[in-house]
């Protein structure tokens, strides 16, 4: 596994230096790159698991940097918000329930993971499982450091997403309801 300083001592700009495409869904990386039709492919769990099982091995783990990203969003029109603020904080409140499952209830969340995906291999539920648990955020707090960087991304083939702001893509008030009401310290404690 390789470190952004690691990729910086080889003199490597993952930004500038590779050519990224798009392959599809992401099921469809680990058949191109057992294939040799590509040399390295980025994926999530359970999809780096089956490509370690062939004997690829992990080159840059971002979950474990802490790099804030925003990938996983709930999406809504803003005329949706105005209109159905109290259905959707009633959503929030069921999804931020759901987390808290999610990460305190291993066995419950497997068979629920086994049921939905039809997965029926125990390892490869547990370590997805385990994977993702490391990129959810228990208070459901959208990080504007995660939307700057996806807008710098961007700003290379789209130069208006230089003068965009974070706060213009996400509203907190579903999340700061949250937090303020204490719903969140009646689910989580001592552990928020």
């Amino acid at each position: 596994m390789f470190s952004q300083a690691a990729l910086s001592r080889f003199q490597i700009d993952p930004l500038k230096d590779l050519n990224y495409i798009q392959l599809g869904t992401i099921g469809q990386g680990v058949p191109a790159l057992k294939a040799g039709t590509v040399d390295a492919i980025s994926t999530s769990a359970p999809h780096d698991l089956f490509a370690q099982r062939f004997g690829f091995k992990v080159i840059l783990d971002i979950t474990a940097m802490k790099i804030p990203f925003a990938a996983t969003v709930l999406l809504s029109a803003r005329n949706t918000v105005e209109r159905k603020q109290p259905e959707l904080m009633k959503f929030t409140r069921a999804y931020a329930e759901a987390m808290h499952y999610f990460l305190t209830n291993r066995e419950g969340t497997n068979q629920i993971v086994a049921k939905y995906t039809k997965v029926e291999d125990r390892e490869v539920n547990a370590y997805a499982i385990e994977s993702e648990s490391h990129a959810v955020e228990r208070t459901l707090q959208v990080d504007p450091k995660g939307i700057e960087l996806i807008l710098g991304l961007m700003s290379k083939s789209m130069p208006q997403a230089t003068s965009a702001k974070p706060e213009d893509f996400y509203d907190p008030r579903f999340f700061t309801d949250l937090r303020d009401s204490g719903f969140l310290k009646r689910l989580w404690g001592d552990k928020l």
